[in-house]
């Protein structure tokens, strides 16, 4: 059933929006434009937030775009990045006059938590666009536009395994994706980016080379203590300060018999640990969830967004 005003839509895509993990994170120093230098190593898990993209008839009284779903309650709709992504991806080239979108975000990866989900969402509306105008979401246009959106806005449009220099948002080298089984936590209280970094800057960490890892992927074939060990995240310490949950909730998880390590992903507050297989990880998940803690397992993954269907309704 429609709201009223809404007729039954002429195009749906389903889009699938992974989450990521930050296999290693250093920081380096601020640059002129205020974002610090980084070293960064993504990987795509598989959890995702879905997307369903309608595309109707326009009609008097309806809005030209409409968001809808999970949304954060401290945002306004014209704040959200699958509109910003929405409103760049139509300078790039409009959908036919007389045609309105409505987006419909399903949340599966919790917000503020360094896995990524508002930006894996807004490269799923990019690709939602690039597939409803003909055009290759790949191009020099929707990649400037996904570096201007956010730092790992373009990482999602491809997934897999990367390491990512500048502020983020550049690419310097892919590696095979792993597939290993991984539990993520989260408490579900959040880190301020801003305020990671602002202490970050009173108590800077060496800047570490990424090389060790690095070194592994481009194996091919990692061993997961070795993955585990390699890991690494500078803001780490930061957002154990700044919250003292993820201060607790890296402690339980590195205690967990199933954990080969813990690292927090992004600025916080997920974190994550590796384990030996899916039964363990699955043990483990359900012991986190006992502790109130939201988690996942999960595996690393290949995929970045991808549509689950186009198919007129």
């Amino acid at each position: 059933m429609y709201e009223k005003g809404w007729r039954m839509p002429r195009r749906t895509l389903r889009v699938a929006a992974p989450a990521k993990v930050n296999l290693f994170l250093s920081v380096g120093g601020r640059r002129a434009d205020g974002f610090h230098e980084l070293d960064t190593v993504f990987h795509a898990l598989d959890l995702f937030d879905r997307l369903v993209v309608e595309v109707f008839d326009a009609r008097p009284g309806l809005p030209e775009f409409s968001l809808v779903g999970d949304l954060p309650s401290d945002c306004s709709p014209s704040d959200n990045l699958v509109y910003r992504a929405y409103l760049r991806a139509r300078s790039i080239a409009p959908l036919p006059a007389g045609q309105a979108v409505r987006v419909r975000v399903d949340k599966r990866i919790p917000l503020r938590s360094g896995l990524g989900g508002g930006s894996s969402d807004a490269a799923g509306m990019l690709l939602a666009h690039a597939r409803l105008v003909g055009a290759d979401v790949h191009s020099d246009s929707y990649l400037r536009a996904a570096a201007d959106l956010g730092a790992d806005v373009a990482f999602f449009l491809q997934g897999g395994c990367a390491r990512m220099t500048g502020r983020g948002e550049r690419l310097a080298e892919r590696f095979e994706p792993l597939a290993l089984s991984l539990v993520v936590t989260s408490a579900g209280t959040g880190v301020s980016t801003a305020a990671a970094y602002r202490r970050f800057d009173e108590d800077p960490q060496p800047f570490r080379s990424s090389e060790p890892l690095v070194s592994l992927l481009r194996e091919g074939s990692v061993d997961p203590d070795d993955l585990a060990a390699a890991c690494w995240n500078d803001l780490a310490p930061a957002a154990r300060f700044l919250n003292v949950q993820v201060d607790r909730e890296l402690r339980w998880l590195s205690d967990q018999p199933e954990a080969l390590a813990a690292c927090m992903t992004g600025s916080g507050d997920a974190c994550f640990a590796f384990c030996e297989d899916a039964a363990r990880a699955a043990r483990l998940a359900a012991r986190a969830r006992e502790q109130g803690l939201w988690a996942c397992a999960t595996r690393l993954a290949s995929s970045g967004v991808r549509l689950d269907g186009d198919a007129p309704s």
